[in-house]
């Protein structure tokens, strides 16, 4: 089925065959990389975002307090 083994067919065998699939798995491998770092970026510019709506509604919530106060001063 296969010549002999020897060292040189070992070497052509893994330049012509295996050689092209690690090449392979090496750009897979980078490309879920780049996935993964632009998933993390994502998540995070999202949980920014979301302190930022916090920080509003935490600003309106105070505005409204105080000046219900400053009424009831009044009154």
């Amino acid at each position: 089925m296969y010549p002999a083994r020897d060292q040189d067919y070992d070497w052509v065998h893994h330049r012509q065959y295996l050689a092209p699939l690690e090449n392979r798995i090496r750009e897979l491998d980078m490309k879920l990389e780049q996935y993964i770092l632009a998933e993390r970026l994502r998540r995070s510019q999202e949980q920014g975002r979301r302190w930022e709506l916090a920080l509003k509604v935490a600003m309106v919530a105070t505005a409204v307090f105080a000046w219900t106060m400053f009424v009831l001063a009044l009154a």
